[in-house]
């Protein structure tokens, strides 16, 4: 499983974190670890999949497309099995 936070979390220091943002539309950004530890921001698409699952397509050749299949959220966190 993994867990998302909101933006403006108090994280610890890391190398490099993953991303997304989810908007209307079924547009994405998609932010990414960058060769050099930082961030490599992407675009692309959200669609549903399906109950509690999401479709997420990044225009980056590197990331083939996955489904995140939605276990809970909430203000605190999103939290996926990938």
């Amino acid at each position: 499983m993994r867990v998302y936070r909101p933006t403006g979390y108090d994280f610890p220091p890391s190398r490099g974190r993953m991303g997304f943002e989810l908007r209307d539309g079924g547009e994405l950004v998609y932010y990414g670890i960058a060769r050099a530890d930082g961030t490599e921001v992407s675009s692309g698409r959200w669609t549903i999949a399906g109950t509690n699952r999401v479709r997420i397509d990044v225009d980056n050749e590197r990331i083939q497309p996955f489904i995140l299949e939605v276990v809970s959220c909430d203000d605190e966190a999103l939290r996926v099995r990938w």
